[in-house]
């Protein structure tokens, strides 16, 4: 029994070792992809389409740069503090 013990193991490990190379692989393949597939697109895009050096300074910091109207998702709710007149 413990040689069946051993290569039930090895058929594990080997399994379980090499479904998350496989994976591994499947992702960086899938990335490899679409860094080529945007990179044709950008290529195909006019020149006028190119954000302007003031769009790329706002990208470069995105801390200062303000959301788009109606965009709740970033916006943090008021503290209870700040709109509640009974609390302190």
């Amino acid at each position: 029994m413990p040689a069946a013990d051993g290569l039930f193991i090895a058929i594990e490990l080997a399994l379980v070792f090499g479904g998350a190379l496989a994976f591994g692989w499947w992702q960086l393949r899938d990335l490899d992809r679409e860094r080529r597939a945007s990179a044709q697109r950008q290529q195909q895009q006019p020149a006028a389409a190119q954000p302007a050096a003031s769009d790329t300074a706002l990208a470069a910091a995105p801390s200062q740069a303000v959301p788009p109207a109606g965009d709740t998702a970033l916006v943090e709710p008021p503290c209870r503090s700040c709109t509640d007149p009974r609390v302190g």
